[in-house]
Formats: structure tokens, sequence, C-alpha cells
């Protein structure tokens, strides 16, 4: 092997072995978005299911009780407003499905 192959399988070796490690780093920031937006998801399910709870608890004593219409138009808001909630959230997941179905179902990697 001539000095010329010998340098030019050095500098072709040190900027794949570059290139890999650029990918690694940007999988890894790719992993704590993921990790970070599946954080949020459980945080929002978590969120829901409380609020869920909490009412199904309460309606029990708001049937019983009608002479404090109040107390049911407070409940009614909070229903209403779980299910604007999970609305809304049907709505973004659907406008993944559609806009960003490659992005979601293909990996991609820009430096190869």
């Amino acid at each position: 092997m001539s000095p010329i192959d010998n340098g030019l399988r050095t500098t072709i070796g040190s900027r794949t072995d570059r290139d890999v490690l650029t990918q690694l780093e940007r999988a890894n920031e790719d992993l704590n978005i993921l990790i970070e937006q599946v954080g949020f998801f459980v945080d929002w399910w978590s969120d829901l299911i409380t609020s869920l709870v909490n009412l199904k608890e309460i309606l029990p004593q708001i049937e019983n009780d009608g002479i404090q219409p109040f107390r049911a138009e407070a409940v009614k808001e909070r229903w209403l407003k779980v299910h604007n909630d999970y609305v809304e959230y049907r709505r973004q997941v659907r406008h993944y499905r559609c806009v960003r179905h490659d992005m979601l179902t293909k990996p991609t990697f820009t430096d190869q």
C-alpha cells in the first residue's frame, strides 16, 4: 500500500468516525425530545384521569342535591372542559396522522 493510499484511508476513517459520532449525538438529542414529549403525553392523560375520577366522585352528591343548582352547573362546566380538552387532543392526533404521516412512520437521517 502506498503512503498516499494509507493517508487517504486514515482521512476517510476519521471523517466516517466523525459522521457516525454526529449521527449518534443527533439520535441522542432526538431520543431526549421524544422522552420529553412522551412525558407531556403521560402528564396530560394523568391530569385527565384525575379530573374524571374527581368528577365521578362528585356526581352522586350532585344528583342527590337538587336544591343547589350552582353546584350542578360547576360540575357541568368541569365535564365540558374535560370534553373540550379531549376533543382538542383528538384533533391534534388526527392532524399529525394526516399531515405528518411520513415523519411518524419513517425514520429520517439527514447526514448519511
